[in-house]
């Protein structure tokens, strides 16, 4: 009994707490830099009943500026140490990196508060926008797969995967007897798998040159336009997460029609009211999902959004270029598949699922893959020093080898 009254009163105060959120107020815990909090006073009776977040217009120009300086190349030491210089403090305590990569993750300062699988809009006021929290976030999940030395850019951190094994690849530096240094990328698990290491020069130029080739020209460009609206008009009408939240409602709703149908009867207890307020919350909060569902469709890309996202990223640089194009790098020691990223996507790539992918008769090339639509399809050859030591008077032989590239929207 005593367990029945402790779920009860569980349930009882998440249900409370998820109703505060949803009216923006803010239930308690540390608030972010950049944030203050101001009492909300019953205007009846004049006491306070909630608190709530407001922007600290001291703290809120210092949050902007480290997220626009680490969008923007800088490194948190750098950050943090010209902040040091200027004598801005984070509440009267230096900035460390702890505290600067956990301000950097918050997507609170979008906005947007996650916690418990809901999404609240109204508790956190924005200061940073969307996209270049969407930089930040790039930028540090790139890092976090392999040690590097400072200087040398590794383009495709984050992105590759094993296509054998379905592991992340990271980089690796190799030493020649002559004191070369070569720079490769290789499966995590390399030893119990089949794959190569490749090439860091190799790779990122066959990537490079294949997104270029694919936009060179304006006409290319709204073609590969029409085929990724057309891509993204069917992946939305196929989605059947709204249909599944859809179909959920339906049963909430015959599930309280019987209830108030033997409420009308007389059947009234608290068991049967309690059984009400649980499922008009259910009711509330599957009808605020299906409402973000349906606003996602609303949000269909056009061809014009889809030319404008693919002209812009042919003019960055080659490091940006591949962070706006490139959502996933799948590996394979005679093949690469590349999946095109054809806008602001607030998702990181799913990683395959690990071990070998199985055959399947009724695919063109044997695999099962979600990848998508195939739009491009080339060898790209390369040359390498043929192996071996070079006698003094001869020249170094180079050989040459070449891969499948595939492009998929």
């Amino acid at each position: 009994m005593n367990q029945y009254y402790s779920e009860e009163l569980s349930q009882k105060t998440k249900r409370g707490m998820h109703e505060t959120r949803l009216k923006g107020h803010f239930i308690g815990g540390n608030i972010n830099y950049g944030y203050s909090l101001v009492d909300v006073i019953d205007q009846n009776t004049g006491k306070k009943i909630a608190s709530k977040v407001v922007v600290n217009e001291t703290e809120a120009p210092v949050v902007k500026e480290i997220f626009t300086d680490y969008s923007n190349g800088k490194d948190v030491e750098e950050i943090i140490r010209g902040l040091t210089e200027r004598g801005i403090l984070n509440r009267g305590k230096p900035f460390i990196n702890f505290t600067l990569y956990k301000m950097l993750r918050s997507e609170k300062y979008t906005g947007i508060y996650r916690i418990n699988g809901n999404a609240y809009d109204k508790i956190y006021p924005p200061i940073v926008p969307v996209d270049v929290y969407e930089v930040v976030r790039e930028r540090i999940e790139a890092n976090r797969h392999g040690k590097h030395v400072p200087d040398v850019s590794y383009i495709l951190r984050g992105l590759l995967f094993c296509g054998y094994c379905g592991r992340r690849m990271t980089s690796f530096t190799g030493t020649s007897k002559s004191g070369r240094v070569w720079r490769y990328y290789k499966c995590y698990k390399r030893k119990k798998c089949e794959s190569k290491s490749i090439r860091k020069d190799v790779l990122e130029n066959l990537v490079v040159d294949s997104l270029l080739k694919l936009l060179d020209t304006e006409e290319n460009i709204s073609t590969l336009a029409d085929a990724i609206a057309e891509v993204h008009c069917k992946k939305l009408q196929s989605d059947t997460s709204l249909q599944a939240l859809e179909k959920e409602l339906n049963k909430i709703k015959k599930s309280l029609a019987n209830l108030l149908t033997a409420i009308e009867a007389g059947i009234l207890t608290d068991t049967t009211k309690e059984r009400l307020q649980e499922l008009e919350h259910e009711k509330a909060v599957i009808e605020a999902r299906i409402l973000i569902e349906k606003e996602k469709i609303k949000e269909q890309l056009t061809q014009a959004d889809i030319r404008k996202y693919l002209s812009k990223a042919v003019s960055q640089n080659r490091k940006r270029l591949v962070e706006l194009l490139i959502r996933q790098i799948t590996v394979f020691n005679d093949k690469i598949e590349l999946l095109l990223k054809y806008k602001k996507d607030d998702t990181p790539p799913e990683q395959p699922k690990r071990g070998r992918k199985k055959r399947n008769e009724n695919n063109p090339d044997g695999f099962i893959s979600d990848r998508g639509f195939l739009c491009l399809e080339y060898s790209y050859t390369y040359t390498m020093k043929k192996a071996g030591r070079v006698k003094p008077g001869e020249q170094a032989h180079a050989v040459y080898k070449s891969i499948t590239v595939q492009v998929f929207i």
